[in-house]
């Protein structure tokens, strides 16, 4: 329950001799009951400051948690997104080390494609292999040749203690070798041939 002070009595009043005596006496017997219910109602007050104070500090806390953990949860879901992504940019995190790359992740049989660490560091040893096709490092480049099968192949990137898997997507040959259907083989005496290739 909150402290109170008691109301003093009506002072005393020169200008009222009759009750001057008596009212001097009520007036100063409420002093020490004053003095003990205001310094009660004075420490209430300081420690509800207190109390006030630590709370919003306690607050300011808990407030600076949840924006990290806001902030480690997007940092969450944007390394699961990664994971499953083939965009060419973003990096799944092995260890400490955040290793993003650009370049097409998409090509056909027996093409070659190369990526950039966009974050190379030349301090850092590096490596890449692959489970299908081969691959290259040299600085910041990742030279990729597909392999003879068509499907996904896993790149994966190696710096210094962390390592990153890149999925990349190898077509199937897009054109067919074209034959030539006319003029027949062997054909002579043919004016201005014209040549008419199937694909």
């Amino acid at each position: 329950m909150a402290s109170t002070i008691t109301e003093l009595p009506t002072p005393p009043s020169r200008q009222n001799p009759a009750t001057f005596s008596d009212r001097t006496d009520a007036f100063l017997g409420a002093l020490p009951t004053f003095q003990a219910e205001a310094n009660a109602l004075a420490a209430e007050a300081e420690a509800n400051a207190s109390t006030a104070a630590s709370a919003a500090s306690t607050a300011t806390t808990k407030a600076a948690d949840a924006t990290a953990a806001a902030s480690a949860a997007s940092a969450s879901a944007a390394i699961a997104a990664d994971a499953v992504a083939t965009l060419p940019a973003g990096g799944t995190i092995y260890g400490s080390t955040l290793i993003p790359v650009s370049g097409t992740l998409s090509l056909y049989i027996t093409q070659q494609t190369t990526l950039t660490i966009t974050n190379y560091d030349s301090a850092t040893s590096y490596s890449v292999s692959a489970v299908s096709g081969s691959a290259s490092i040299t600085g910041d480049t990742i030279t990729y040749t597909a392999g003879n099968t068509a499907g996904a192949d896993t790149l994966t990137i190696t710096a210094g203690a962390s390592s990153r898997d890149i999925t990349i997507t190898v077509n199937a040959a897009g054109v067919a070798t074209p034959t030539n259907s006319s003029p027949a083989n062997g054909a002579t005496e043919q004016e201005g041939p014209t040549l008419t290739l199937s694909a």
